[in-house]
């Protein structure tokens, strides 16, 4: 934490591609000076744990807790400070999202020190599909306010074969974004015959028309992967997303 107060973690970014060392940066993941209730006032770092700041109040001024007393600590939960939300709406996903991200690689390098153990690989693969949830999430709030690039740059973030397919599923009407989802997916899980050697990026999307379609036909309801109330949509994955078959609704 920096005299101004701004809490910052160092995290593992990715490999180096010369001799494959860690490239570590530092990112901001809290501003405490919302939680002051004077310029006097400040926080003593403790501890991060389970994405809260353990930390000691300071008031009057001090710069550090009394030795001869047992400080009183609180907790702040960790919460990025973005600049700018794509959807305004969706700020606490996005900040959620790109949180979450961090620590899922914080994982997987500790995962990569010690290959071995089972229980770090069950607690990997519990953090991917939390984190597929969230960005699921901020995928489908994504395609409501008509972001269709922005929902398919999310893509590239989810772990399992499960999540893509719900991701197809979300693009309902969409038949563009399901169908480079779709594309996707098989290039990440390719199944027998498969053979996807396409860099699928937004500029697939740039040069159709079909993405800005904002008819009343091709709105769609917010569906979380976590609601038990949202209406159930489904596409028969064997067919091309953009077919003309019709789809059926099950409520």
């Amino acid at each position: 934490m920096d005299t101004d107060g701004m809490l910052s973690m160092l995290f593992a970014t990715g490999q180096g591609s010369i001799d494959g060392a860690h490239i570590w940066e530092w990112a901001p993941v809290l501003d405490t000076i919302g939680f002051r209730k004077s310029s006097d006032d400040c926080h003593w770092p403790v501890t991060v744990h389970n994405g809260k700041l353990i930390c000691v109040p300071l008031k009057g001024g001090n710069t550090y807790p009394d030795a001869n007393r047992r400080p009183v600590t609180t907790t702040l939960g960790l919460k990025m400070p973005l600049a700018k939300s794509v959807v305004p709406k969706n700020s606490g996903l996005e900040e959620l999202s790109v949180r979450s991200n961090i620590a899922l690689s914080q994982k997987s390098f500790v995962l990569e020190l010690d290959r071995g153990s089972e229980e770090l690989e069950v607690e990997y693969a519990a953090l991917c599909a939390q984190v597929d949830k969230v960005t699921l999430r901020l995928y489908s709030g994504m395609i409501d306010a008509g972001k269709l690039e922005c929902a398919f740059d999310l893509v590239s973030r989810l772990h399992s074969e499960k999540s893509y397919d719900i991701a197809i599923k979300l693009a309902d009407r969409q038949y563009k974004l399901a169908d480079e989802v779709e594309k996707m997916k098989k290039c990440n899980f390719p199944g027998d015959g498969d053979d996807y050697d396409e860099d699928h990026t937004t500029n697939n999307f740039r040069s159709s028309n079909t993405l800005l379609d904002h008819s009343e036909d091709s709105q769609l309801k917010q569906i979380s992967p976590d609601s038990r109330r949202s209406e159930k949509r489904i596409i028969e994955l064997s067919e091309p997303a953009g077919a003309d078959n019709k789809r059926y609704r099950i409520n």
